[in-house]
């Protein structure tokens, strides 16, 4: 978990946009992924100008830059959602409590219903049929001794 100061700045915005934008470089330079949108492959052409050291120390600075601070919100910097929905109140998490799930006790966030709401809004209904989407599932290639991770084609 990371700390945040306020539940949701356009500071944050920017800062999310640069680690994850620092994260591809890093894996366009290891040769794990490849781009088809114009403007991220620039902005990550842009980027590999510096070295890998460099971009790695810069990430790793900004994803530390809160560590241990004692704030009321809690989240991740590089979630697979919105950030607005990955900042959490703290005291709504912590601490956390045990729950039954098939004849085993696990950690749970103390108000997981606030958790599953912000995430997903109204989790205890299916959306429609067309709205349904699947986590991008990935295809990893090890071929010609390159690292290639490609998205999964429909219906593979």
């Amino acid at each position: 978990m990371d700390y945040f100061k306020k539940q949701y700045s356009y500071f944050q915005k920017v800062k999310v946009f640069f680690i994850k934008i620092i994260g591809e470089t890093i894996f366009y330079k290891k040769r794990i992924r490849k781009f088809k949108d114009c403007r991220r492959k620039g902005i990550v052409l842009f980027f590999s100008l510096f070295s890998f050291k460099f971009l790695k120390k810069t990430r790793d600075k900004l994803l530390l830059k809160n560590r241990n601070k004692n704030t009321e919100f809690i989240g991740c910097w590089v979630g697979a959602y919105n950030l607005n929905d990955e900042i959490w109140k703290k005291d709504s998490i912590f601490p956390l409590k045990k729950i039954d799930f098939e004849g085993k006790k696990y950690p749970c966030f103390k108000n997981n219903d606030y958790y599953l709401k912000k995430v997903y809004g109204d989790y205890m209904k299916l959306p429609p049929e067309e709205k349904r989407v699947t986590h991008l599932p990935l295809e990893i290639s090890f071929t010609k001794g390159k690292n290639m991770i490609t998205k999964k084609k429909e219906g593979k």
